[in-house]
């Protein structure tokens, strides 16, 4: 078999695996886009006008594949065409829902600083409320989000709230706001927290992890104190061994107690297994210091 045999077959190769390709994105098949991928496909071919990632995202905003765009993206290294900045938000959401950290790096690199502010916010939204259920997706994207531990201390752009305080509400801090605010009296409406949403474990222990601190305050309450406050015993958990301290005070001047909100006697026994753990060393202390 001559060198020009050998070059027409592979060029039939390339458009059978590239023919392939385009029939996959025109089925939204995420697999048969993948296998065509690994069998040669270019990712940048062209076809009637459109390369794979352009055809795919013929289907956006109301049928498209994240899964697919996404995986589009991270192969030929290659952007969309320019997103609207009003669907932004739901292209975003979509990738992080699907867990493409790939494909949202590749987006942010790609993007001015002021747009890369808003996408990174766009995902720490969705993160803050996103469902238990959603936690292997979740765990793809969360470290795109949150890089150091000056990015959880960041404070959120329009209710001030720091982002911990935001991950342990499950993005609604601010309601625990109004609730406390008719516990001082400011307010006679009291808002049911028994009905909130609590933290999505996996982004919590992704942001403890990067050692942020522990003792900010929203509404004179550090995020142990907001765990307790509406009843979430894994939140409570995971503050407690990062280091929180639950002998701080609140904006009251009270410790975490029995009557602390929506506080389940499993918080609180977390917190006394807490306290005494640490006190036997210092009384421990106390002792040989006597000595």
């Amino acid at each position: 078999m001559n060198n020009r045999t050998k070059l027409m077959l592979s060029k039939a190769a390339q458009k059978k695996a590239d023919a392939a390709l385009f029939k996959a994105v025109r089925s939204n098949d995420v697999s048969g886009i993948e296998n065509a991928l690994s069998s040669g496909a270019n990712p940048r071919a062209v076809s009637r006008g459109c390369t794979p990632l352009e055809r795919a995202m013929k289907f956006f905003p109301q049928h498209w594949s994240p899964t697919a765009v996404g995986c589009l993206m991270e192969s030929g290294g290659v952007m969309p065409a320019e997103v609207p900045e009003f669907s932004m938000k739901l292209f975003v959401d979509g990738l992080t829902r699907s867990g493409q950290a790939e494909a949202l790096t590749l987006l942010m690199a790609n993007a001015q600083e002021q747009e890369r502010e808003h996408i990174i916010k766009t995902m720490r939204d969705f993160l803050c409320d996103s469902r238990r259920d959603e936690d292997e997706a979740v765990e793809k994207v969360v470290a795109v989000a949150y890089t150091s531990a000056r990015d959880v201390e960041m404070e959120a752009e329009l209710s001030g709230v720091s982002w911990l305080h935001q991950i342990v509400c499950s993005g609604e801090a601010t309601k625990v706001g109004c609730r406390l605010s008719g516990m001082c009296g400011t307010d006679t409406w009291v808002w049911r927290v028994a009905t909130f949403r609590h933290s999505n474990p996996v982004v919590l222990r992704h942001v403890l992890s990067l050692r942020t601190r522990l003792d900010g305050r929203w509404l004179g309450m550090t995020p142990l104190h907001m765990a307790a406050f509406i009843g979430d015993e894994a939140a409570t958990e995971a503050l407690l061994e990062a280091g929180a301290d639950p002998d701080l005070p609140d904006h009251c001047g009270g410790v975490i107690g029995p009557e602390y909100g929506d506080i389940t006697d499993a918080q609180l026994a977390l917190i006394e297994s807490y306290r005494l753990r640490n006190a036997l060393p210092r009384a421990a202390s106390a002792v040989r210091a006597r000595l």
